[in-house]
């Protein structure tokens, strides 16, 4: 399914739509300034999964993600193991 909105005039039952996919554990691409980006609903582990199978890419290799606030990356981190930085 493909839905466009309009980024200045986004109708609110598209909105609800993207929402329910998220809710369902499904995923969405949406359009960045250079390519698009894939999303989910962080807290569905299978949703994850299914980004990985579609990109085809090892558990080794870690997603970036975003967030609207600050505080919330605490909420996500405490969520997953994730594997230390290099220095």
């Amino acid at each position: 399914m493909i839905l466009e909105l309009n980024p200045n005039y986004p109708e609110p039952r598209k909105i609800r739509k993207i929402v329910e996919v998220l809710a369902n554990g499904g995923i969405i691409a949406y359009p960045t300034d250079t390519f698009y980006g894939i999303g989910c609903d962080l807290f569905n582990k299978a949703s994850i999964e299914k980004i990985y199978h579609l990109k085809r890419r090892s558990h080794h290799q870690p997603f970036s993600f975003i967030c609207k606030r600050p505080e919330e990356h605490k909420r996500i981190r405490s969520g997953y193991q994730l594997r230390p930085t290099r220095p």
